[in-house]
């Protein structure tokens, strides 16, 4: 299963509630540390906690590579680039 999918099954099995909606870029906080500013961060205190994140998450970010039965395998970038033409 790839990375997408793989997320999906792990919000079903966690019973997570997931709810995504599209905020401007103004008005979203979590963006500001992304553009190195700090100043909110700041005014409230806040600590850093480093992510917890699956192993499997990294494969949303490579979609050249998933692992079937715990084994990962990978597109060689020749092989991308000539795919990335169809």
């Amino acid at each position: 299963m790839r990375g997408g999918g793989r997320f999906w099954m792990h919000v079903h099995r966690q019973a997570i509630g997931f709810y995504v909606a599209r905020v401007i870029s103004e008005s979203n906080p979590a963006d500001l540390p992304t553009r190195g500013d700090d100043s909110l961060a700041l005014l409230v205190d806040a600590t850093f906690c480093a992510p917890m994140l699956p192993g499997w998450i990294d494969d949303i970010w490579r979609p050249w590579s998933w692992a079937i039965d715990g084994v990962t395998v990978q597109i060689s970038p020749e092989l991308l680039q000539l795919l990335q033409k169809f």
